[in-house]
């Protein structure tokens, strides 16, 4: 097999798991994409999480109902920079297996409001949170994205 040839596609073969693996060292450093000055973000929901078998006791006891976190559902996610005032519409089908509008990669210097819409909004509506700032705070969530930490997320993260 030559150098750069592929093996074959044969998941028990150890000449393709070889192939695959990084060709860097474990031990060699890395750079953390927020030192590059942009944040790459990925959308999810939080959801309650229900008892699986009722009247089943857990082994320890919560103050409150344990978050889940779960994929988007179909409909449309809008960012606005808060700087740039460049509002971009994201849109996913397949319940987030088909997401069209690119990355939702932003410098961490800006502060976002994000907002997710199960139909798609009209110019109006767009024209409404890009000029008034009272009804982009009532309508959207603001992200600070200047206390992104690759570690803990950060504030409003």
């Amino acid at each position: 097999m030559a150098a750069f040839e592929r093996p074959a596609d044969d998941r028990n073969d150890a000449s393709l798991a070889a192939y695959e693996m990084s060709c860097r060292d474990s031990e060699e450093g890395a750079t953390c994409p927020l030192l590059a000055g942009k944040v790459q973000l990925l959308p999810l929901r939080y959801g309650l999480v229900e008892e699986l078998e009722p009247g089943v006791s857990t082994p320890y006891s919560l103050a409150a109902r344990p978050l889940g976190i779960r994929l988007l559902r179909n409909g449309y996610l809008y960012v606005l920079d808060g700087e740039t005032q460049q509002l971009d519409e994201y849109e996913f089908r397949d319940f987030g297996d088909t997401i069209s509008g690119g990355k939702l990669e932003y410098e961490t210097d800006r502060t976002l409001y994000v907002c997710f819409s199960e139909v798609q909004w009209t110019a109006t509506k767009r024209a409404q949170v890009v000029e008034s700032e009272e009804d982009r705070d009532a309508f959207m969530q603001a992200v600070d994205l200047s206390g992104a930490n690759p570690v803990s997320g950060g504030g409003s993260i």
